[in-house]
C-alpha cells in the first residue's frame, strides 16, 4: 500500500485528455524501493514528483479500512486513469486531526487500484481498472547537466501573472519568457495581445527563498 499526501493531487493536471493515445490519460504510479514516483503528461508538459520513502508515514499506520485489501499482488507501478485520481482525492475528509489521514491509500494490483480514505467514522473506497500499455520513459525528456544558468520565481506569482498574460492574448494563447541573468528579473510578453496592445511583465528573482 502506497501513501500519496493530498499535496499531490495535481500531478493530474498534466495528463492528456487525448483517446487516442489513452497510455498517458492517467497518472502513473512507480514504487521502488527509496521511493514513490508519480508522473503525468500530454506531449507537451510533463509533471514528476519523487516522493522519499525515508521518513515517511509507513502504511502500518493507516487504519484498516473494509474493503481495502493492503497486501495487493505485488504489483509495484501502474497507470491510474485521471478521473479516479481526481475523483478519490475530491472524496478526501477535508477536516483530520492525524497526518496519515491526510494521505490517500492507493493499492495497485496487476490489472486495478484501489483508493481510499477516511476520517474514521466514513471512509471512501473505489477501485479502478489500470490503463493498458506502456507509459513513456520520460527520462528522455528531462534535461540533464547543469544549466545554462536557474532562476528562482515565486509560483504564486509566476502563476497569477501567466494566467493574467493569457487573458490579454489574442488568438493563440501565447506568452514569451526571457531570462537575463539568475540575479535579473524574468521579462514576459505577450506576442500578440487585444486591441494592437504591447503587453509586458516584469517578475522578480527570489532571493534565498524570500
Amino acid at each position: 500500500m502506497l501513501l500519496i499526501p493530498k499535496a499531490f493531487a495535481r500531478v493530474s493536471d498534466a495528463a492528456s485528455t487525448d483517446d487516442t493515445r489513452p497510455f498517458i490519460t492517467g497518472v502513473h504510479v512507480k514504487e521502488t524501493v527509496e521511493s514513490i514516483q508519480l508522473e503525468a503528461t500530454d506531449g507537451k508538459r510533463l509533471i514528476r514528483a519523487t516522493l522519499p520513502k525515508k521518513d515517511a508515514i509507513s502504511p502500518d499506520e493507516y487504519p484498516l479500512i473494509p474493503g481495502l485489501d493492503a497486501s495487493s499482488n505485488g504489483a509495484t507501478e501502474g497507470t491510474i486513469p485521471a478521473d479516479s485520481w481526481r475523483k478519490a482525492f475530491k472524496a478526501m475528509p477535508r477536516r483530520v486531526h492525524m497526518p496519515v489521514l491526510e494521505r490517500l491509500a492507493v493499492v495497485l494490483g496487476e490489472t486495478q487500484v484501489t483508493l481510499a480514505s477516511t476520517d474514521l467514522r466514513s471512509p471512501s473506497v473505489s477501485t479502478s481498472p489500470l490503463i493498458e500499455g506502456s507509459f513513456p520513459k520520460t527520462e528522455t525528456v528531462i534535461p540533464q547537466g547543469p544549466p545554462v544558468f536557474s532562476i528562482l520565481l515565486d509560483a504564486d506569482l509566476l502563476a497569477d501573472t501567466l494566467g493574467a498574460l493569457a487573458s490579454f492574448a489574442e488568438g493563440v494563447r501565447s506568452v514569451r519568457l526571457e531570462f537575463y541573468g539568475p540575479e535579473t528579473p524574468a521579462k514576459l510578453t505577450v506576442p500578440t495581445a487585444k486591441e494592437g496592445a504591447q503587453v509586458v511583465a516584469v517578475l522578480a528573482p527570489m532571493r534565498d527563498g524570500k
